[in-house]
């Protein structure tokens, strides 16, 4: 053989090896995959681990694993296909964990008040500018000087009509609306009304019209943990088991 003829088998040989090692440490349960600890907190992707959800059942979701017979040293072909049957597993847990806690996340509306608090500053800003110059008691005063010239020139309809609207907007204004971004986006305001409410109604539709006095944070987390059944556990069971077997939804 010439000068280079053992640099491509050495490459290869080397490139087995490696591929060999990486195997062993991904599938080797004692390497790659310890013991669960008992609160069941430890993720497939440690990266990932600060999500922390349960099922209907109160088990921890990250413990629904894959069990397979991963091989040793002398059964690499268990350990290659255990690997392969791992890897998509975890990245699809992975995937459904960050979801369920992004939905969690939206429907906690905790996001609501890092948007609203600027909002609602402004609004109370402007709400006590307008009482400190008394604006709406001078345009009540130019709605009546309006409506004084209009019945002057003989058009009663018109001045009854401009001088009861006004009145009705002023009384909005110093009411319902003289708070509009606080009414909608408040701690109580109809954002937060109409998420209770849509909790509400899917809560009664999974548990068949079944009333609860659940708060809206437990509202949410029985959403979630349902959640968890349906794209963790119960396909975990039909994997690992060949059937579902919480005997389905």
């Amino acid at each position: 053989m010439g000068r280079f003829g053992w640099v491509w088998p050495t490459r290869l040989l080397v490139l087995l090896v490696a591929v060999v090692v990486c195997v062993w440490a991904v599938a080797d349960p004692a390497v790659a995959a310890p013991q669960l600890p008992a609160d069941g907190k430890q993720a497939t992707a440690p990266f990932l681990s600060w999500i922390e959800l349960l099922d209907s059942h109160g088990v921890a979701a990250w413990r629904f694993q894959l069990s397979l017979d991963t091989g040793d040293a002398l059964s690499a072909q268990k350990m290659v296909w255990s690997v392969l049957t791992l890897l998509p597993w975890a990245i699809y847990q992975g995937y459904v964990m960050l979801a369920l806690w992004f939905l969690g996340f939206v429907l906690s509306f905790a996001w609501l008040q890092w948007v609203a608090a600027p909002l609602i500053a402004i609004g109370d800003a402007m709400q006590a500018l307008v009482n400190s110059i008394g604006l709406a008691p001078t345009l009540l005063t130019l709605a009546g000087l309006l409506g004084g010239l209009l019945i002057l020139k003989g058009r009663h309809a018109a001045a009854v009509w401009e001088i009861g609207m006004a009145c009705l907007i002023a009384a909005l204004a110093s009411g319902m609306f003289s708070q509009p971004v606080r009414a909608v986006a408040g701690a109580d305001g109809l954002l937060v009304q109409a998420n209770r409410a849509g909790l509400e109604i899917a809560a009664a539709l999974a548990s068949g019209g079944a009333e609860t006095d659940l708060t809206a944070e437990q509202l949410r987390q029985a959403q979630l943990s349902q959640l968890v059944d349906v794209f963790l556990r119960q396909p975990s069971q039909l994997i690992n088991f060949g059937k579902v077997l919480d005997g389905g939804p």
